[in-house]
């Protein structure tokens, strides 16, 4: 988080930033931030969002990451939409699709609407091993309505999320420990000569690279402080 020409800020030292605009008082300040934190891992079980927001308060994932969640609800209420048009009324119009899809994302779906939502979503080799999860999630969480079964659709959304996390998580972690070595004193940040280090190390051995052109991606302000979403970013 960071303007242009001004030195990279982290989730953490935005939040002060924040409640220093807010209340100007710096006791205060640290009050209202260590609530927010002590919230957020009071919370982090039940909610992915909020777990997604705490591991970027460590630097085990970045903040494009909490976007991704973002645009994938959205994604799915497309599809929502897609199904309908294809599955319940091929005449439907654009507005009747979209309100069919807005009362599902308050209500429940069947399995097959689940099963169908993930089979546009994830290539075989994955689509595989979700609709696996997806079956036990499904069957454990079901609610008897008539004579279907279904399941709530913000428990549906919550299993997409916690899968994408997992994914995106052994993805970058690697990176997050390296990270997390690196920056000692939890700062959330570490040094030009520490993000060159990793990438002697890790990421490009026996592949040539222009380090300034990658720093100036990664610390374009010159600060000489990158953080983790930066590192992750430019790494991409």
């Amino acid at each position: 988080i960071a303007l242009a020409k001004q030195p990279p800020e982290t989730l953490e030292s935005y939040l002060f930033v924040y409640f220093q605009q807010k209340y100007g008082l710096k006791d205060l300040i640290f009050v209202e931030v260590s609530s927010v934190v002590e919230r957020i891992k009071s919370f982090a079980s039940k909610s992915v969002e909020i777990e997604t927001f705490r591991r970027i308060l460590k630097s085990e994932v970045d903040e494009v990451f909490f976007w991704h969640l973002q645009n994938l609800r959205n994604d799915f209420k497309v599809k929502l939409e897609d199904y309908y048009k294809e599955k319940v009324k091929r005449s439907a119009t654009a507005s009747e699709a979209s309100a069919w899809a807005n009362s599902k994302l308050v209500s429940r779906i069947t399995k097959d609407e689940a099963d169908h939502l993930i089979s546009v979503s994830y290539k075989q080799q994955e689509l595989k091993l979700i609709r696996r999860s997806l079956k036990t999630f499904f069957d454990e969480n079901e609610e008897k309505v008539g004579s279907e079964n279904l399941l709530s659709y913000a428990l549906f959304i919550e299993f997409i999320f916690n899968h994408e996390l997992n994914k995106h998580s052994n993805q970058v972690s690697a990176v997050a420990d390296f990270f997390g070595k690196q920056d000692e004193l939890k700062t959330g940040f570490i040094t030009r000569k520490q993000f060159l280090n990793f990438l002697d190390m890790f990421a490009v051995r026996n592949i040539p690279i222009n380090p300034e052109v990658i720093l100036s991606q990664a610390d374009p302000n010159s600060s000489n402080k990158i953080t983790f979403s930066r590192f992750i970013e430019t790494l991409s």
